[in-house]
């Protein structure tokens, strides 16, 4: 399966390196494919940096791992995904009155708010459960995490 991780932060990597030997093609999403630390990723994984829309384009299942702040222009610059199956790993997270918290989720829900900027896809929530270092260290837990879809 060709499968394209749209971020590179900790929880992208974490997957990138989790789907590493598993007979995927993994594109590396990223504003800068060129940065040493994709780069670095990249060669890791055996994935192709690429910049988020071509990542996209040439992927079966998009994996969204950015920041909740910047989600909505870089996931509308994809373009509509018509028919691909997204998975929408990211918490709708942000400072208010200077302590972190939901910035919406209260009336309705990122997953959904994630379907409305991508109405042709097919928009999985999951993977937004656990932290990244519990993603990237889970064969050594003494149980595995529980990982809900919705």
């Amino acid at each position: 399966m060709r499968v394209a991780i749209i971020g590179t932060g900790k929880v992208g990597s974490a997957i990138a390196r989790g789907l590493r030997g598993r007979g995927h093609a993994i594109g590396l999403g990223a504003r800068d494919p060129q940065a040493a630390e994709v780069v670095a990723l990249a060669s890791e994984t055996d994935a192709r940096p690429m910049l988020p829309a071509d990542a996209a384009e040439a992927a079966d299942v998009i994996i969204l791992a950015l920041p909740w702040g910047v989600a909505e222009g870089a996931v509308k610059a994809l373009g509509s995904l018509e028919g691909k199956t997204v998975i929408d790993c990211m918490n709708p997270l942000g400072m208010i009155d200077g302590a972190l918290g939901l910035t919406v989720g209260h009336k309705t829900s990122g997953g959904e708010i994630v379907q409305g900027w991508l109405p042709q896809a097919n928009v999985v929530k999951t993977l937004n459960q656990v932290g990244a270092e519990i993603m990237a260290r889970n064969a050594h837990l003494p149980l595995r995490p529980v990982m809900f879809m919705a």
